[in-house]
């Protein structure tokens, strides 16, 4: 599977730049970010060795259904141009912009930013102008979110993005994205025979552009610009992960003219599973600096960076030693297996069906469930989370994550950074996916601790295995991924 999404992504890159451009990458179908088995899904009818006729059919009926919902979104941007009225009257000017995303724990959190950290703190107690742009993944109650964002510490300018363009706005993306989404099928329809698989992509992206996660880009890029325009910010902040929008942003502004630095931010762990990265760095061609979080993520990235600067500057993530120190004084193993999902619903109900196996075959354990502070809410995990609380080995964390790592004797994970964290403490990390998403794993085949498993009576086995297990002081191999955030360093990059 790794290589079959790498395949797939090589000629998504190969599509953009013979027959289209990277003012394409509007569309983030162009870019797989990262290729988990919930994000493939939608490429999988690509490998398919032909396209039939009532398959082009389906695909045409499909369009015009998107099309149509482009109406309703007119609609509701009338509705909701209360929140660009807000957006818009309380920018000011600034000298710097990070670009973050009000989601999950970042909402409620008052002090640092979950991807950022302090460092929009930091620059402002250094007497710079500071702004704070944040994406918006709620259609309601924008003012009681702006208000608790507005209300973390720093004495920082805070803006949440509408939900919506603004009425007359949605023309100009009718205007931007329909001649697009016609010339991929007129391509589509040339290549039918002399090369299937682009066929199928530009069929498949044409849809895609009447989408919400086209629409989300294309609103993102008009308030950035907006921003940019009365903020006259001269250095802009954004986290990396391989979104097309990383692109799309940098090159807006740029083809306008705008004169700015632009730093990326690696704040969370990179795997070989991201894709976006590769064909941001070769398909991107104008200047900027990355941030990473140690010296694995720094070689890793100079591999396929060419000219461009990657500086290590550390992350949150990693405890002062006294932390460290004081943690694992008090270590009390209470918890035998600690289950770890990422920010999905389908990650996490993957684990939990895991889970519902480890309870009727190892029902002595104390199983402990910890949810990603960004999960959104499912009626079907609450169901599902609900029936296992019914058996006294199973409980869901209301913890902090560094005191159930401590107190785990085992850590399964996917593709978070949890794995990784696991590093700081006596606790075994143990990989878990459907077969053929090893690329997910946050810690390398190489590394000595890399356990990985494809079903659950291979996680099973391994549980078992390294219940009793004792490791050595594992600090220095974590501080390859997360070095201590290093703010002096930062500036000297940045200012």
């Amino acid at each position: 599977m790794p290589e079959v999404s790498a395949n797939i992504a090589n000629e998504l890159e190969m599509t953009v730049d013979k027959y289209l451009s990277s003012e394409y990458l509007l569309n983030p179908y162009f870019r797989i970010s990262k290729a988990t088995p919930e994000i493939m899904r939608r490429y999988r009818s690509i490998n398919t060795n032909s396209i039939k006729k009532i398959q082009i059919l389906v695909l045409i009926f499909k369009y015009l259904v998107q099309f149509l919902l482009v109406v309703f979104q007119v609609f509701m941007s009338v509705i909701f141009y209360f929140q660009y009225l807000i957006y818009r009257r309380n920018i000011k000017a600034m000298d710097f912009a990070f670009l973050s995303h009000a989601i999950g724990q970042n909402i409620v959190k008052d002090t640092e930013d979950q991807f950022f950290a302090l460092m929009p703190e930091y620059f402002k107690s250094e007497g710079f102008k500071i702004g704070v742009i944040y994406t918006n993944h709620n259609l309601f109650k924008y003012k009681r979110l702006l208000t608790k964002i507005q209300h973390k510490s720093g004495d920082i300018e805070r803006y949440l993005l509408p939900k919506f363009l603004t009425p007359n706005e949605n023309f100009s993306f009718l205007k931007a994205v329909l001649p697009q989404s016609i010339r991929c099928i007129k391509i589509a329809m040339i290549l039918h025979n002399k090369d299937c698989i682009k066929s199928k992509i530009l069929f498949s992206a044409a849809i895609n552009f009447f989408r919400r996660d086209t629409y989300a880009n294309y609103l993102l890029v008009q308030r950035v610009q907006e921003f940019s325009q009365i903020s006259q910010f001269s250095k802009l902040f954004m986290t990396l992960e391989g979104h097309s929008y990383e692109q799309l942003i940098i090159d807006s502004l740029k083809k306008s003219d705008y004169q700015f630095e632009s730093f990326y931010y690696q704040h969370s762990p990179i795997t070989e599973a991201h894709l976006g990265l590769k064909s941001f760095f070769r398909q991107c061609k104008h200047d900027f600096t990355v941030f990473t979080t140690g010296e694995y993520y720094k070689k890793y990235l100079d591999g396929f960076f060419g000219s461009r600067q990657t500086i290590i500057i550390g992350s949150n993530k990693a405890l002062r030693e006294n932390d460290i120190n004081k943690f694992k004084k008090f270590e009390n193993k209470k918890i035998d297996v600690l289950f770890a999902p990422e920010g999905t619903t389908e990650a996490t109900i993957e684990l939990l069906s895991l889970i519902e196996f480890f309870q009727r075959e190892i029902p002595e354990y104390n199983l402990v469930l910890r949810y990603h502070p960004n999960l959104p809410y499912s009626k079907n995990i609450k169901r599902r989370v609900k029936k296992l609380s019914n058996s006294k080995n199973f409980l869901v964390s209301s913890n902090s994550l560094d005191w159930d790592l401590k107190n785990s004797k085992v850590v399964i994970y996917r593709s978070s950074a949890v794995g990784i964290e696991a590093l700081k403490y006596n606790s075994t990390p143990i990989f878990f996916s459907k077969p053929g998403y090893d690329s997910l794993n946050v810690l390398p085949k190489s590394f000595e601790m890399s356990k990985e498993s494809h079903t659950p009576t291979e996680a099973l086995d391994m549980v078992i295995e390294t219940r009793y297990d004792s490791h050595m002081d594992r600090e220095m191999d974590f501080k390859k991924f997360f070095e201590a955030l290093n703010y002096n360093t930062l500036k000297k990059a940045v200012i």
